[in-house]
């Protein structure tokens, strides 16, 4: 598909088409957001947004299956056909419910954390390993009430009704921070920080549509990673 579209536009004919696959943190403000933008710009434009497993959506970046991937970077890159652009650096917390017995604490101990129920991902994902990491450095034990899952949507309602907790981006719960329903808890989270940004092919020939879609991304990813750091 991708030598097809070069083809068209090396003759003069931009086809408007883009395939995105899209990790969970994307997917809440950051791609609808350009989405929103570059559909006003350009209203015939066909957007294919694809989520699944990384090691799915490489896959299928790789194979030219979609045109970029954006999400977490890994390190090292994955693959030597491959390069990452670093957009900004997303921070994790631990997240609860407002009115969450430890919201509002000061340095909550981790001997508190897990007396809880945990909602995490399933492992080898990069949060999952944060929250395994947590455990083994506070000598607790892991907590064994655990819900796994990745969708956000499934996140936000456990949260909201429980007094389970998780490590997520801010940024995926932003709206909720704000709004006052959920709230991050005061327990560091040192060398969490992690690089959000967009992996493409090394041969990528983007059309211009494509050009734009990318240059939408990186103003976006520049705005988020300037609330994030207080600017």
């Amino acid at each position: 598909r991708q030598a097809i579209e070069e083809v068209g536009l090396l003759g003069g004919r931009d086809r408007a088409r883009i395939v995105v696959g899209s990790l969970p943190l994307a997917r809440s403000e950051i791609l609808p957001t350009v989405i929103n933008e570059m559909t006003i710009i350009r209203p015939d434009l066909h957007i294919v947004v694809r989520d699944g497993a990384y090691g799915d959506l490489l896959r299928a970046l790789r194979y030219g299956e979609i045109d970029l991937l954006i999400g977490a970077l890994r390190s090292p890159d994955p693959a030597d056909d491959v390069q990452q652009e670093a957009l900004f650096v997303d921070k994790l917390a631990i997240i609860a419910r407002a009115g969450h017995p430890l919201a509002g604490q000061r340095m909550v101990e981790a001997r508190l954390l897990i007396d809880y129920p945990w909602v995490t991902p399933s492992p080898n994902i990069p949060t999952r390993e944060q929250f395994d990491a947590l455990f083994r450095a506070s000598g607790t034990g892991t907590p064994s009430r655990i819900v796994e899952t990745s969708s956000l949507v499934l996140i936000r309602g456990l949260l909201s009704a429980s007094d389970k907790l998780t490590i997520i981006s801010r940024h995926q719960v932003a709206r909720e921070l704000d709004a006052g329903l959920l709230t991050a808890l005061d327990f560091p989270l040192p060398g969490s920080d992690r690089e959000i940004g967009i992996t493409t092919r090394l041969n990528w020939s983007p059309t211009a549509t494509q050009v734009l879609f990318v240059e939408k991304l990186r103003a976006c990813c520049a705005a988020v990673g300037d609330k994030l750091s207080g600017n």
